[in-house]
């Protein structure tokens, strides 16, 4: 016990002075500076915080008297050095690419693949770490503090320090640094978004509380109980958007609004992501059960986790609950990427300001129809579960019609202004979407009404052929609409000779 507390105030003593001296560093211009050497010194600062929480590691182990294996004793001390050094190493690197001043181009770049590469694999030896306590753990795993009770879990009180709550709040400051670094690489002001974060980030929580208890049926007089459980990510989303645009409106009007949501609302998905594990620790929101041979390529931990939910109990033995939480943060992470480096950078030349906002609401919308009917029946909402699938579906087309509405005004607004431009290669891009666009499209929609046509509606949501139907209908359509900019493309180019 006592090594454990030496060791456990060292990792943070240590992990703190040297978030210290970054601060320090970053606060001056670095002008002249030997960035090698500074890299040398923070590796070392990162090296002491590993050992440091692999003795701490050790303590908890002889503390608790756990009777590790050879196996586990490797898993636990390569987990913790490796985790521990390259998550401090990460943050280091994020914070001089983000807030460092004069950093030379070569460095800079080496820096960004370095925390990207850092970041990853800390989360994989995140749970190479905890893999090496799995076996000797006693699940399901806490959950979250109690005031009068210590550390609860979900077969106990419900915690006043929820780590479901700490995992959302985690997700939302993450973006809050990266926005406002994001929003600095454009305007080279820091604290632009700070307002809007305090205004839209409980906006969110408030829609998505509201987006539950109308969708579930929760009695008025219980609304306000947010502690009892219940949040929709899909409410969450919108109402923090639309609050979020309204006060950037209303307190930065110099600053383009096209800009700020371009750059903000794609980084949402890496929010809800993070989010998403707080439904880890609350063992909710999963799938229907499956054997535990089906999912051996997860940590241990993680499928010792699953083996219980906080609403149907245990599962048999041998099976699990599938881990739609940790499936859904990877497309998520994955969505992140899509939206803000393809279509943000490589494909920038066929979006227009807006497109990656509303591109947002396409990939979450579809990834939630997808998604919903492989959830426990116990975690769909509305009735037969309709509600958050058939919203999910509406998200898609609606997405999808702010893209075509953002291209239609600005086609006009252009042609009437006489400044449509039109770029080498616009005819053979347009022909190739147009071409891309209407072969998915009805390649998706003809399926779809022949599987709606010859089957009835279906009950209950499920991946019966009617609802199939529907899905592919709503995505191929939604395809389909993509036709229209790229035709006002070709058409354009086509009037312009050796376009």
């Amino acid at each position: 016990m006592v090594l454990f507390i030496i060791f456990a105030l060292a990792t943070l003593v240590a992990g703190f002075y040297g978030f210290y001296q970054t601060k320090k560093l970053i606060s001056t211009e670095m002008i002249d500076v030997d960035f090698g050497k500074i890299i040398k010194k923070t590796l070392i600062y990162d090296a002491i915080v590993a050992v440091c929480l692999t003795v701490m590691s050790v303590g908890i182990v002889v503390w608790k008297s756990f009777p590790v294996d050879g196996l586990h004793w490797f898993k636990l001390i390569a987990g913790a050095l490796s985790f521990a050094f390259a998550l401090t190493t990460a943050i280091h690197f994020f914070i001089y690419y983000y807030y460092g001043k004069n950093i030379d181009e070569t460095w800079k770049k080496k820096i960004f693949y370095s925390f990207i590469g850092l970041f990853v694999a800390a989360f994989l030896a995140l749970f190479l770490w905890l893999d090496g306590f799995a076996p000797y753990l006693t699940y399901p795993l806490v959950n979250g503090i109690s005031f009068d009770k210590g550390f609860v879990n979900p077969t106990g009180a419900r915690p006043n320090i929820a780590f479901y709550a700490i995992c959302i709040l985690s997700g939302a400051i993450l973006v809050y640094f990266m926005c406002d670094h994001f929003m600095y690489k454009e305007y080279k002001v820091h604290g632009i978004l700070e307002s809007t974060f305090f205004v839209a980030f409980p906006a969110g929580i408030i829609g998505a509380r509201l987006w539950y208890c109308i969708g579930d049926g929760v009695p008025i007089q219980d609304w306000i109980k947010i502690w009892q459980g219940g949040l929709t990510i899909l409410g969450g989303a919108l109402m923090g958007i639309i609050v979020g645009v309204a006060w950037f409106l209303w307190k930065n009007k110099k600053y383009s609004i096209w800009v700020a949501v371009d750059l903000i609302v794609p980084t949402i998905l890496i929010a809800q992501a993070v989010g998403r594990f707080g439904n880890f620790f609350n063992c909710e929101v999963h799938g229907l059960t499956t054997s535990v041979d089906n999912f051996k390529w997860l940590p241990e931990i993680i499928r010792n986790n699953m083996m219980y939910s906080e609403r149907a109990g245990y599962a048999p033995e041998g099976m699990m609950y599938v881990p739609l939480f940790f499936i859904e943060a990877l497309v998520n992470f994955f969505g992140y990427f899509v939206i803000a480096h393809l279509l943000g950078k490589k494909l920038r030349k066929i979006t227009e300001p807006g497109d990656l906002a509303f591109a947002y609401i396409i990939w979450y919308g579809a990834t939630r129809v997808i998604m919903e009917p492989f959830r426990h029946s116990a975690y769909n909402m509305g009735e037969n579960g309709y509600w958050s699938w058939i919203w999910s579906l509406l998200f898609v087309l609606v997405g999808t019609l702010l893209i075509i509405a953002n291209h239609v005004v600005r086609y006009i607004i252009k042609k009437r202004k006489n400044n449509y431009i039109v770029q080498k290669g616009d005819k053979k891009l347009g022909l190739v979407e147009t071409i891309c666009f209407g072969v998915i499209g009805v390649g998706a929609v003809i399926p779809a009404i022949v599987l709606m046509a010859s089957n009835s509606f279906n009950e209950k949501i499920g991946f019966a052929p009617f609802n199939i139907g529907l899905m592919l209908f709503a995505l191929g359509f939604s395809v389909l609409l993509l036709i229209v900019p790229a035709v006002l493309r070709l058409v354009e180019a086509r009037k312009v000779k050796n376009a």
